[in-house]
């Protein structure tokens, strides 16, 4: 087979791209903890989160059980997003369909006491703005953004507002710096439930702390579980395949010198 140029630079491209690998910021299926005093030292920002370690219960395995209140709280690598290279956060949640709850995971760039300049939120909440329908204090599942810019800011249900459902339910943002990207798999059957995709103004922000508990430490009427936390930064694929290419042709030119 002759390689022409292009074919070259496509199969450089191919192999860039799969050797590019998520740099992985923080994760934790709460299973190799012995008690909660050992998932604290690790979740040890402060203040003290409220939560305990449930070793009979979780999305397999062990997870973090919350009543809401004071939030637990690890700090990672200060990382800022890209819209070629964007945080890819996720986590599960078990809702057992309690009314009125408070319990979300959060995303934000005041760890180890950094000052405040974005936060992000998604689980369940009481008072949320639906823009679709100009309907407000809804409760249900929802996404909270603050000091990124975008419409709409604040608590605002998912586009398409899902009922509130009792089991284990995934949810997933990709954050880049003009976008955020939320979405909710109801019953982590692989079908989406719920999307809200913000076009941000201001999110260039070193998200360096995960939450897991009360937004804004809130109290709740009911409690829920957190399980197999995920947030990675991964280079978006068709920037990889551009950059290969170019790598790729510039190997070739260098070739024929």
């Amino acid at each position: 087979m002759k390689w022409t140029p292009l074919a070259l630079a496509a199969a450089f491209a191919v192999a860039f791209s799969s050797s590019a690998s998520a740099a992985v910021l923080l994760t934790d299926d709460f299973d190799s903890y012995a008690d909660t005093a050992a998932l604290n030292a690790v979740w040890n920002e402060t203040p003290a989160g409220l939560g305990t370690l449930d070793t009979a219960f979780g999305n397999g395995g062990q997870s973090l059980a919350h009543l809401g209140g004071a939030s637990q709280k690890q700090v990672f690598a200060a990382t800022v997003p890209t819209d070629a290279a964007p945080i890819v956060w996720e986590f599960d949640f078990y809702d057992d369909g309690e009314g009125n709850k408070r319990l979300t995971g959060g995303l934000r760039d005041n760890g180890a006491g950094a000052a405040l300049g974005a936060l992000l939120e998604m689980g369940r909440y009481n008072d949320l703005a639906n823009p679709e329908t100009g309907e407000t204090t809804l409760s249900g599942y929802g996404v909270r953004t603050v000091f990124v810019g975008g419409t709409p800011g604040n608590w605002a249900t998912y586009v398409e507002n899902p009922a509130v459902t009792a089991g284990w339910h995934h949810f997933k943002a990709v954050v880049g710096e003009t976008f955020i990207d939320f979405s909710l798999d109801l019953l982590s059957d692989g079908s989406i439930d719920g999307t809200r995709t913000i076009a941000v103004t201001a999110n260039a922000k070193p998200y360096n702390v995960a939450r897991l508990g009360g937004p804004s430490d809130l109290s709740s009427v009911s409690g829920g579980w957190f399980d197999n936390i995920s947030i990675v930064q991964v280079p978006e694929p068709t920037a990889l395949a551009l950059a290969g290419i170019a790598a790729g042709a510039a190997l070739i030119r260098r070739r024929k010198i």
